[in-house]
C-alpha cells in the first residue's frame, strides 16, 4: 500500500510520515510542494492521499480538484486536513472531491486509525471488483460465458 501526503509544514509532514511508517505502510510519499505531488500522482497511483488545506503555494481544495481530474485517482480516498476552526469548509471540500477530513492538530491515534480504515476499505473495494473483471474477460473470450435463455 502506498500513501501520499501533501503538506508544506515540514514538522507536520515528518510527523505524518513517521506515523504512517509506524503502522506498516510500505510506501509513504511526502510532498512539501503541491505541484510536485500532482506531477507524481499523474504517473503513480497511491492508495490514499492526505492534503493540507492551508498551504502557501496552493489551497487544499484546489489540489483536490486537480487530483480528482486524474482518471486513475477517481476512486482513491482523498483526505483534507483542516484546522478545527475551519470545519465550515467541509461542505465545499466534499463538493470538490474530498472523501474525508482530518482535524488539525493531528491526533496520532486518529491519523493511524483513519489511515488503516481507508486503506482497508480501498483494498476491499479492489478485491470486490476483481471477480467482475475476471468474469467480463472470460465472457469476452467465450470461456465460461453465460448462455442467454431463448424465449419463444
Amino acid at each position: 500500500m502506498a500513501i501520499a501526503i501533501i503538506n508544506d509544514d515540514a514538522d507536520e509532514l515528518a510527523d505524518m510520515t513517521r506515523l504512517a511508517a509506524a503502522i506498516g505502510i510500505e510506501e509513504v510519499h511526502s510532498f512539501a510542494h503541491p505541484a510536485c505531488a500532482l506531477d507524481w500522482c499523474e504517473t503513480n497511483t497511491p492508495d490514499l492521499v492526505y492534503v493540507d488545506f492551508l498551504m502557501r503555494a496552493s489551497d487544499g481544495l484546489e489540489v483536490i480538484r486537480h487530483l480528482r481530474a486524474v482518471p486513475t485517482l477517481a476512486d482513491v480516498p482523498l483526505v483534507l486536513m483542516l484546522p478545527r476552526d475551519l470545519h465550515s469548509v467541509s461542505a465545499s471540500a466534499i463538493q470538490n472531491g474530498a472523501t474525508d477530513f482530518l482535524a488539525k492538530p493531528i491526533d496520532p491515534a486518529e491519523f493511524q486509525a483513519r489511515t488503516r480504515n481507508l486503506l482497508a476499505l480501498r483494498a476491499a473495494r479492489a478485491a470486490a471488483s476483481l471477480p467482475l473483471v475476471h468474469h467480463a474477460a472470460a465472457a469476452r473470450h467465450g470461456a465460461g460465458a453465460l448462455r442467454r435463455p431463448r424465449f419463444h
